[in-house]
């Protein structure tokens, strides 16, 4: 019973050969990613970069617009990521909310009686989950920079390039 199951856990028919390739495998894959981080720390002494995460205490130098904690361009990068994780967690948390009350609106729509709300929900659902993300990202895009050159009011601003930048993000 027990040498049936570790057959069975070994590979089956093949039983002992199995298992051998397979540790064979294994061997190579590590050996394949011992080789690929020893030539990359070989290449990095040559070139003299240092890696690690030692940079985060440095000086981060710029500001962040929205924060939700205190911060100046005198912090550290650890606390320019600490700023950014909390406004991608307000983002999200916010995002959330609003998305479980559209979602609820428009699904009491769908299922209402009235002729109109039901096919005004049914065309909003049809819409947002046949629009590929690439096009509503496009389209996000030329929302914000049409947005951006109308608060800032320079044409200049919202050039082809800063458009397109948007437009791919």
């Amino acid at each position: 019973m027990l040498i049936a199951r570790l057959r069975h856990a070994l590979g089956g028919r093949a039983g002992w050969g199995g298992f051998v390739l397979q540790l064979l495998f294994v061997a190579a894959l590590a050996w394949i990613g011992y080789e690929i981080v020893a030539n990359a720390r070989a290449n990095l002494q040559a070139q003299r970069i240092t890696s690690g995460f030692g940079f985060l205490r440095n000086t981060a130098g710029f500001d962040v617009s929205q924060n939700l904690i205190p911060y100046s361009g005198s912090d550290s990068y650890i606390r320019v990521f600490l700023v950014g994780l909390l406004n991608t967690l307000l983002v999200a948390v916010v995002g959330i909310f609003f998305a479980t009350i559209i979602g609820f609106v428009v699904g009491l729509g769908r299922l209402s009686p009235n002729w109109l709300l039901a096919r005004i929900s049914g065309g909003y659902v049809e819409l947002i989950r046949n629009l590929p993300r690439c096009c509503s990202r496009y389209c996000s895009g030329i929302l914000l920079c049409s947005r951006r050159c109308q608060i800032h009011d320079r044409a200049s601003r919202c050039s082809a390039a800063s458009f397109s930048a948007t437009a791919a993000s």
